[in-house]
C-alpha cells in the first residue's frame, strides 16, 4: 500500500491528492462504485498531467539536442 502511495507522489502528483486517494482507499465505504470512482478520477487526471508533462519534456529534449548538434558541429566533434 504504501508504494503506491510512493509512486504517485514520485511522479508529482499533489500531496492533497494523494492524501484524497488514500481516504478514500482506506474509508469504511472504500469499495463503493463512488469511491472507485473518485480514485479512478484522481488518477486519470494525474495521467494527463504526467502526459502533458512527458510531452513537454520531449520537447525540451529535443531543443537540447538540436543545440548539442550545433556545438558538436562547429567543434568538429
Amino acid at each position: 500500500w504504501l508504494i503506491v502511495l510512493e509512486r504517485l507522489r514520485a511522479t508529482g502528483m499533489p500531496l492533497e491528492a494523494v492524501k484524497a486517494f488514500a481516504a478514500s482507499a482506506q474509508g469504511p465505504n472504500s469499495e463503493t462504485p463512488e469511491e472507485e470512482a473518485k480514485r479512478l478520477a484522481l488518477l486519470e487526471a494525474h495521467a494527463e498531467t504526467l502526459a502533458d508533462r512527458r510531452k513537454k519534456l520531449d520537447q525540451c529534449e529535443a531543443y537540447l539536442t538540436k543545440k548539442i548538434d550545433i556545438y558538436r558541429n562547429k567543434l568538429g566533434s
